[in-house]
């Protein structure tokens, strides 16, 4: 009974200690990723054009620039930015800076049924 006792307490502790690392490591990850006030915006959209010299994205009016690292999932697999295409439809998230720039830190592919309304 009292090495059940011993065992449960351990367990205990090393979740709490599991959380604790958890939450650190998503704080380290988003940092990177913030505006001015703190901030990452979330838009879907369609893919309507692409500039690979100038590395942006024309989304749903707006034009979009990559950032180096951005992290991209094409298809469900891990890809790069380069492997848009038209009239794909995306999930992502952005940073705007001072001069009103919109860089995309992170982008997902839609399904292409994905219900997406444009303005």
């Amino acid at each position: 009974m009292i090495m059940r006792k011993y065992i449960s307490r351990a367990c205990a502790v090393f979740a709490a200690a599991l959380l604790l690392a958890g939450a650190a490591w998503a704080e380290e990850m988003n940092a990177g990723f913030e505006n001015q006030d703190g901030t990452l915006m979330h838009e879907q959209g369609i893919v309507h054009g692409i500039d690979y010299g100038g590395q942006t994205a024309y989304i749903s009016g707006l034009d979009y620039y990559f950032a180096a690292d951005a992290r991209v999932q094409i298809n469900g697999s891990f890809g790069a930015w380069s492997m848009l295409v038209t009239n794909m439809k995306v999930d992502f998230l952005f940073r705007e800076d001072a001069q009103d720039r919109r860089t995309i830190v992170e982008l997902y592919q839609l399904p292409s049924d994905y219900p997406i309304e444009e303005y």
